[in-house]
């Protein structure tokens, strides 16, 4: 008994890995408010400053030794843009695929010989 691979339908792969970067900013955006709010009652600037500007928000999280949310801030934020690149590249070899113009079979190339007996 042979087991074979389960093909997928392309639509249903689409709509899973739509879902799944909808999960993952929505999970990333919240780690993200929950950071700012926790740097906010230790420093109100810096907890509004890390809402404005993202990336400052582990970074400050970490000074102000909290561990596990810039930790999640961080797994969180390469998963989404992982399958947010994920979803890019696939979407662009589904519109490349769909290229229907016909392609030439040769490409005629005239050779440095056939250059030089016309001048002779």
């Amino acid at each position: 008994m042979l087991l074979r691979p389960v093909r997928v339908c392309s639509s249903a792969m689409d709509a899973a890995l739509y879902l799944a970067v909808l999960l993952l900013f929505a999970t990333w955006s919240t780690v993200h408010v929950l950071l700012c709010f926790r740097l906010g009652s230790k420093s109100v600037g810096r907890g509004l400053l890390a809402l404005i500007f993202p990336p400052l928000a582990p970074y400050w999280g970490l000074n102000a030794q909290i561990r596990q949310l810039p930790a999640a801030w961080v797994l969180s934020a390469a998963i989404y843009f992982v399958a947010l690149l994920a979803s890019l590249v696939g979407d662009s070899h589904k519109h490349a695929s769909q290229d229907n113009r016909p392609q030439p079979d040769f490409i005629p190339i005239m050779s440095a010989h056939a250059e030089f007996s016309r001048a002779a």
